[in-house]
């Protein structure tokens, strides 16, 4: 992870694995930050992308991303003259970075390079908004510490502390801004206060709150959202600042008050001196373009020009994007004269009209809360400017909201992407723009006469799917209904009845919750769907390309992870399905005998884990055939809660292999083989090459990519940071070369170019060589001692185990050879501290019994194992976690409900924190690999024969405490016991 990082930011690293991934392109932006798109030339914005900031030339179709943060950017501004940018974040180790574009010997030249970083600002909080002075000296910042505190950096200067700090008295603050005019004084807005701040590096931040008397106004604001400075020209004798508020009310800020316009309030003092209604709506963001214009952005997506009296001059309306959430030009001078032309004019200018004056307004570059950026052109003969005017340009459109569901189409370079806004988007990934959308909207029933009819409703996207030839795009909707496009016009395709729980209403009522995931059968015939109810649902094509629902199941009681179709077999033509979920299940269903009136059937269920729950499954690429006459064999790869590879023959449910996943950042949700790209493809056009790479993402943050096949070598893997939170999506392009990956809260798709070929390279010699890459599981390079002790104490066990073999007393010649029996592994292992259950050491044995079956290459079954293989199977195979206290109480827990007395015929015993020995025994006897009660006291006994107080038996009821401290022989953990069912520390 660390070398993905430093890749990141822009320095080398000596990880070739590190440059396998590489940000290609961004879709989507940040829409949260109020003032979060600038324009930095005639042709180029900035802006941020979830984690990344993003130069975007929208005419030549480039981008230049800027990473480096870890957590999603809460705030981003440019220097009055565009050449410094900063990037600032919160959340665990929050950084602000200062870019420049500037730099000599950036490549390509333009290109920003970071010059300085400031670490963990504001105690470690970040940062909630941020600005520069006008001459680019200074860093003012909002923290998002409570108590918030405000602060002013000099960050030219090699000091981490900032020159001056204060707490924010009062509401927490959102946004703030430096008068250009004096740097010195501060301006901050939140929901329902303004405050206004001076300062200096002696005597550090003042704040001062505005005065705002309800007698003087007929109507007060109800909360505000936004404020800047108003310019010290002749043509301002309005006031100094003014505020925009949820009402579409503007409040003026003068340093003057009403109850004496002749005397001016102390330096940094504030009074309202007016409210004027400028939008219908609210007013979400303001801006003051070339020190003579003031332009508002509303909540109806409406946009006006007004001069410094607040003259409303153009107005730009009907631009269907959403609330307007940015503002901003290419200007870094004013457009007022210089100030020899000022002096000659001895009164204030007149404003200018559309009838006399021509408007030198420059074009402005308008963001909104819907991911779209347009760009409205330099007014000429009219005034309104619409979407399709050739006033207005789109420049860029992404997803808002929520996003769950993103598919790859098989056959165009194209993706569907699907949220909680009900839109439906088809982007090109190779022309980098959206080619279709569609908001996916369920019409209310048709009003009665006489009453009014309600609008319709949009519908919650939460999954789509294309089928393998493209044909058809199925959308998943968080109310449990499945609609069928054409993935051209995004049109519903006609479908069989019964279809809908509304007749006469597009969409198929396949469940009464969420569809979660969508697959299709390799041959189209079939597709199934799974639901937040753990149910799976089936769907058939019909001979006239019609699909019809034929039932559903529910063999499942936890989250289905994955529903996979495999094809027929030998002697069938119906394909195969089967689903696996957490509560460690794999059922296989008949869908030959499955029908509308009989229902989906099952075949079989299978238990394929004892221990840990299942997070992802995928389908595991099949080893070659032997021969002629050997049949396929088809896998399934899961991982699991365990933090491990498992690889199971989909035929019996056998585990064949287990491997150690990486833990770069949590439990891994999402598995996705890469095809094998057609440069390197060894196969023919009909039979498609094996992959050769497996890329992966856990539930939020780390994507990465292995190397097949999975065999637990750190050093085959890589991960790297590809979203600041959870991660909704992960697919690869049909040709191998391209990942993409969706956030869920940030709602971006993530476009990287790979290389998985780096994967393999540091796998082949140096530190990567014999076992110690497995070694670095259990012990760190630096720890050279412990690593030498793991190998001889490992080495005298596996020779003691060959003279075990051999008879501890026979008087023969000893053979030492480089291998033991298999039946001596489960020994060895529990002699290095590892005590396998007997399902676990099924496994283990199976795997290398069978290895060359799943290789493909041998036949023979396997009798022995070598040393270093005996390594990797006790790395691969032993719990990466010791259990806890905590987990031993919670198992202790399940033998509660069991105990003797708790069925309602007695009363309940009187300590909640005790074990009764009769509950224990039943849970023993009922779940995973049973103990009788004869075994369990045997097992006492061996327990406590030494015990002076129980003296090898075990007593009636034991405290958990107790149980752990006295019968297990562990250290009790004291901390941790207030926590476990509020029982008090002892």
């Amino acid at each position: 992870m660390s070398d993905a990082a430093e890749s990141q930011n822009g320095t080398e690293s000596s990880n070739p694995a590190a440059s396998a991934m590489n940000l290609a392109w961004t879709f989507g932006l940040n829409t949260e930050i109020i003032g979060g798109i600038h324009a930095l030339t005639e042709k180029t914005i900035f802006y941020a992308s979830a984690h990344t900031g993003v130069i975007h030339d929208y005419e030549a179709e480039t981008q230049q991303s800027m990473l480096g943060h870890c957590n999603q950017i809460a705030a981003l501004t440019t220097s009055y003259d565009k050449r410094f940018l900063v990037t600032a974040d919160k959340g665990a180790d929050p950084l602000i970075i200062i870019w420049d574009t500037a730099c000599a010997g950036a490549d390509p030249p333009g290109k920003p390079l970071p010059i300085r970083t400031i670490f963990d600002p504001h105690g470690g909080q970040g940062v909630v908004a941020v600005s520069f002075t006008r001459d680019g000296q200074f860093l003012v910042t909002l923290g998002d510490d409570s108590p918030q505190t405000i602060a002013v950096w000099d960050w030219t200067a090699e000091e981490d502390s900032p020159i001056a700090s204060a707490v924010v008295d009062g509401e927490k603050q959102t946004c703030v801004m430096v008068n250009p005019a004096d740097q010195y004084e501060i301006l901050s807005t939140s929901a329902h206060a303004v405050n206004f701040y001076t300062w200096d590096a002696e005597s550090g931040i003042q704040q001062y709150v505005p005065s705002l008397n309800p007698k003087d106004f007929k109507h007060v604001p109800t909360s505000y959202t936004h404020s800047t400075f108003l310019p010290k020209t002749s043509n301002n004798t309005i006031g100094q600042a003014f505020t925009g508020t949820n009402d579409g009310d503007i409040v003026v800020w003068s340093d003057r008050s009403l109850f004496n316009l002749s005397e001016t309030l102390e330096r940094g003092r504030k009074a309202g001196v007016k409210v004027m209604k400028l939008h219908t709506g609210g007013i979400t963001v303001i801006s003051v373009v070339g020190d003579k214009y003031v332009v508002t952005g509303g909540e109806d997506g409406f946009v006006r020009v007004y001069d410094l009296q607040f003259r409303l001059l153009v107005w730009f309306e009907r631009l269907k994007s959403g609330p307007v959430v940015s503002i901003s030009t290419t200007l870094t001078h004013t457009l007022l004269p210089p100030p020899a032309a000022e002096k000659a004019i001895e009164l204030p200018a007149a404003a200018p009209t559309l009838e006399t004056d021509s408007i030198d307004l420059p074009d402005l570059i308008i963001g909104t809360r819907h991911s779209k950026v347009l760009r409205l052109n330099k007014p000429g003969d009219g005034i309104i400017g619409s979407i399709g005017s050739p006033a207005v340009k789109t420049l860029m459109e992404g997803s808002y909201g929520e996003m769950h569901g993103l598919a790859i189409h098989p056959k165009q370079p194209q993706f569907a992407l699907g949220g909680t806004s009900g839109w439906l988007y088809v982007y090109s990934y190779k022309d980098k723009r959206p080619v279709h959308s569609r908001r996916m909207e369920e019409p209310w029933e048709e009003a009665r006469e006489g009453m009014r009819q309600r609008p319709a409703i949009p519908l919650s996207i939460q999954c789509v799917a294309y089928d393998p030839s493209g044909s058809c795009l199925a959308i998943g909707f968080t109310n449990g209904t499945v609609r069928i496009l054409n993935p051209t016009t995004l049109a519903d395709l006609p479908q069989r009845t019964p279809a809908s729980h509304r007749p006469g209403l597009p969409g198929y009522a396949a469940a009464k919750s969420s569809i979660l995931r969508i697959v299709f059968d390799p041959r189209g015939r079939w597709m199934a769907v799974t639901d937040a109810l753990s149910g799976v649902g089936v769907f058939e094509v019909s001979a006239t390309g019609e699909w019809g629902f034929v039932g559903r199941c529910r063999a499942h009681y936890l989250e289905i992870v994955g529903v996979l179709f495999l094809p027929p077999p030998p002697d069938g033509t119906v394909s195969r399905l089967i689903s696996v979920s957490q509560d460690r299940h794999l059922v296989e269903y008949d869908l030959g005998a499955s029908s509308i009136t009989a229902g989906i059937a099952v075949k079989a269920k299978a238990r394929i884990d004892q221990t840990y729950r299942p997070l992802s499954a995928a389908m595991h690429p099949s080893p070659p055939l032997r021969g002629l006459h050997d049949a396929p064999q088809h896998y399934l790869l899961t991982a699991n809660t365990g933090s491990k590879f498992r690889i199971y023959n989909a035929e019996t449910g056998m585990c064949r292999r287990t491997v150690v996943a990486p833990a770069y950042g949590g439990d891994i949700r999402f598995l996705e083989f890469i095809p094998e790209h057609a440069n390197h493809a060894a196969a023919s056009e009909t039979t498609p090459a094996n992959p050769r790479f497996l890329a992966y993402a856990t539930g939020s943050k780390v994507v990465g990519l292995l190397a097949l096949p999975l065999d637990g070598n750190p050093h085959r893997s890589m991960g790297m940071y590809a979203h600041p939170g959870d991660i909704a999506a992960l697919r690869a392009t049909p040709d191998g070369t391209m990942l993409l990956t969706l956030g869920k809260q940030d709602g971006v798709v993530n476009l990287w170019k790979i290389d998985p070929t780096k994967v393999e390279s540091p796998a082949h010699g140096g530190p990567a060589a014999g076992m110690t890459p497995w070694l670095d599981l259990l012990h760190n390079g630096a720890d050279i001692a412990g690593r030498e002790a793991f190998v001889r104490e490992m080495e005298d066990y596996f020779y003691y185990a060959q003279l075990r073999s051999q008879g501890e007393a026979t008087t023969t010649a000893r053979l030492i050879t480089t291998t033991v029996s298999l039946e001596q592994v489960p020994l060895i292992m529990q002699a290095m501290g590892y005590y396998p259950a007997q399902a676990e050491t099924d496994d283990m044995l199976n795997e290398v019994r069978y290895a060359g079956w799943f290789q493909g290459a041998d036949a023979q079954l396997r009798h022995d194992v070598g040393f270093e293989e005996l390594v990797k199977l006790y790395v691969n195979h032993r719990p990466l976690e010791d259990y806890t206290q905590k987990d031993i109480f919670d198992a202790l827990g399940f033998a509660k409900p069991l105990e003797t007395g708790l069925d309602g015929q007695l009363e309940p015993p009187t300590e909640p924190n005790s074990v009764d020995r009769d509950g224990l025994i039943a849970l023993l006897q009922q779940y995973g690999e049973t103990l009788s009660a004869a075994d369990f006291t045997d097992a006492m006994q061996a327990l406590l024969i030494d015990d002076p107080v129980y003296r090898g038996t075990f007593p009636q009821r034991v405290t958990k405490e107790e149980f752990v401290e006295n019968v297990l022989g562990m250290v009790a953990q004291t901390a941790s016991l207030t926590s476990v069912e509020g029982v008090p520390a002892t």
